[in-house]
């Protein structure tokens, strides 16, 4: 899991289709892109990314993940 240090969202209302760019901290000048197939897929992640500041990428799946929080925090 690669910790993610910015992130870039795009949604092409037409093609009904987005992408959410993320920049890793091990190569900053780099971006990996995960591809969303709707307005509310591409918000929740954009939400995640929002209010964690604690966010990684996992390359093989595709997946953006929170750290471990205790409950309510």
């Amino acid at each position: 899991m690669d910790p993610i240090t910015a992130y870039r969202a795009y949604w092409h209302a037409e093609s009904n289709s987005g992408r959410l760019y993320l920049q890793l901290a091990d190569d900053p000048k780099r971006s990996v892109h995960i591809d969303v197939d709707s307005a509310a897929e591409l918000n929740a992640m954009v939400d995640l990314l929002r209010h964690n500041a604690s966010m990684s990428y996992d390359p093989e799946s595709k997946a953006i993940s929170t750290a471990w929080r205790k409950p309510g925090a």
